[in-house]
């Protein structure tokens, strides 16, 4: 009897499983040797209670070769060829920061490990001395602070060697470009290295150092060492500068609640006694965002208004507060003010630095009108759709996408030649996904043809 056609054609069972046979072989799992690895660290200052916080960026030794690094939450996974035991080292140094101990042993921790068993680690007394681990965590935490705001400034992504226990002085600390030094405890002063704001003050010096390269940004009339005090108190979210800098005193050694009062001709010179002009100021800033929008936001778009700012390079307060508006500016005129004219206002009016009067009037440029600012956006903040024009200076636009806080792509709002000249694109508060993102600030990224990048805060309101 012939077959039926269909049954003749239909392959065997053999020639079936061997088809199928490869995708039925296990596939062999990467073998890691994975782990966290974390400090007991003062938060704030001399005397807080420890709490343990992630070692970041720091490097993972395997057999005594640099095998991987910490990511930013203390993590590691790194994977290995076979499954022996292996020796695994790690110290307070890596990415962006190298802790010195000039009065003591190195900090180690070193344990033998293997893959599929996940160790946890911390540095404590038993194997490190306070100030390493303070200094190595508030170090790494200011490192990625200006990152979130500026990714692409990179003139700390490097080993920052940061000496803790220094005995050639008391009562302080230095910046220089070889070396942050924080010195021991003596002189009725604590140990500078344990206190979170000293620490931020110097790394602030060569954030500052770094923006307005290849100048050196403006020392002798205070402002260097009021954008150091302002990184701390941002940070903190406090204007009380280095609580317990003097053993037994909680206060600080400067606040942002001072009324020094512009020019301050009281300072005799002083940069530091100069410099609370600008940090009251910037303070008041602060505190006014944190009652518009929470402490969470509203510290976000400070952030991104100071470090825009700073990227000015203004030499003088008043240029600094002209600066700021322009900054703050979304519709190229300034004469009917900005998003946060009456904080801002408010706050230098404080110190004797007013802002000039307002007209409500479209002016020529330069006169009202903003044209040196490439971006404006409106409305800023917005409960979801945002009209973002560019200015004819920013050339042809090639890229423009909107990412998270924690720098995930949110929206790719345009690729492809957008040519020069004024024009506009649109958001409307959803994902890649066409979900409504929540309340927050979310960040504008823009990129020319001619390499020209720039960002700015978008601050959603549901």
């Amino acid at each position: 009897m012939a077959r039926h056609p269909l049954i003749a054609a239909a392959p065997s069972l053999l020639a079936l499983l061997a088809l199928i046979a490869p995708a039925l072989v296990p596939v062999a799992r990467a073998l890691a040797i994975e782990g966290s690895v974390r400090a007991m660290v003062e938060p704030e200052t001399v005397g807080d209670p420890q709490i343990p916080l992630p070692v970041a960026h720091s490097t993972v030794r395997l057999d005594g070769t640099p095998a991987g690094q910490t990511d930013s939450e203390g993590d590691f996974s790194i994977e290995v060829p076979d499954d022996s035991d292996r020796l695994l080292e790690i110290g307070l140094s890596g990415l962006y920061c190298r802790i010195l101990n000039d009065g003591g042993p190195p900090a180690g921790i070193s344990a033998i490990v293997r893959p599929g068993q996940p160790r946890e680690l911390l540095f404590d007394d038993s194997n490190s001395d306070i100030s390493e681990r303070d200094a190595y965590s508030h170090a790494n935490r200011i490192h990625d602070w200006i990152k979130r705001i500026d990714p692409d400034f990179t003139a700390l992504d490097y080993e920052v060697q940061v000496h803790v226990n220094n005995n050639f002085a008391t009562c302080g600390a230095s910046w220089h470009p070889a070396g942050i030094y924080f010195y021991v405890e003596g002189s009725g002063c604590n140990n500078t290295g344990r206190i979170s704001d000293v620490i931020y003050h110097e790394y602030g010096h060569g954030i500052s150092r770094g923006i307005y390269a290849p100048q050196d940004p403006p020392t002798a009339n205070g402002m260097e060492e009021a954008y150091s005090d302002i990184a701390a108190m941002t940070i903190n979210n406090d204007p009380e500068i280095a609580e317990y800098f003097i053993i037994g005193d909680p206060g600080g050694i400067r606040t942002g609640e001072n009324l020094r009062q512009y020019p301050g001709n009281e300072c005799g010179g002083n940069p530091f006694c100069l410099g609370e002009i600008l940090m009251g100021a910037m303070w008041k800033l602060r505190r006014s965002l944190n009652e518009l929008y929470g402490p969470e936001m509203g510290g976000a778009v400070f952030d991104d208004l100071h470090v825009r700012t700073l990227h000015a390079k203004p030499t003088t307060m008043p240029v600094f507060l002209e600066q700021l508006l322009l900054m703050d500016d979304d519709d190229g005129n300034l004469g009917n003010g900005t998003p946060h004219w009456d904080q801002i206002c408010d706050a230098f009016g404080q110190h004797s630095l007013s802002c000039p009067p307002l007209n409500n009037e479209v002016g020529e440029e330069g006169a009202g009108v903003f044209p040196s600012d490439p971006v404006s956006v409106l409305p800023n903040p917005s409960s979801g759709a945002f009209s973002i024009r560019f200015g004819p200076t920013t050339g042809e636009i090639v890229e423009v996408s909107v990412f998270d806080v924690a720098g995930r792509l949110v929206r790719r709002l345009g690729e492809g030649s957008h040519g020069p000249g004024a024009r506009s694109v649109h958001w409307d508060g959803r994902s890649d996904l066409g979900e409504p993102v929540g309340s927050g600030i979310y960040l504008l990224r823009f990129r020319s043809a001619g390499g020209m990048e720039g960002s700015r805060a978008l601050i959603v309101i549901r």
